[in-house]
């Protein structure tokens, strides 16, 4: 192989594997947003359920 050449076919190797590293780079952080909305889901799910037993046992507090 000619030197000119193998170091093209370098270059197109490196172009490769960066498109691919960015690839899953953005599969990766889609994916983490995917499940960091989850979390969010749950945690605000989870959030509203203490606030309606808070306020439910701040009721009874004040009717007894």
């Amino acid at each position: 192989m000619l030197p000119a050449q193998q170091a093209t076919d370098q270059g197109e190797a490196l172009q490769d594997s960066q498109a691919a590293l960015q690839a899953n780079k953005a599969t990766f952080f889609f994916r983490l947003e995917r499940e960091l909305e989850k979390v969010n889901t749950f945690y605000l799910q989870k959030e509203a359920e203490v606030s309606e037993v808070n306020l439910r046992c701040g009721d009874q507090q004040s009717n007894p």
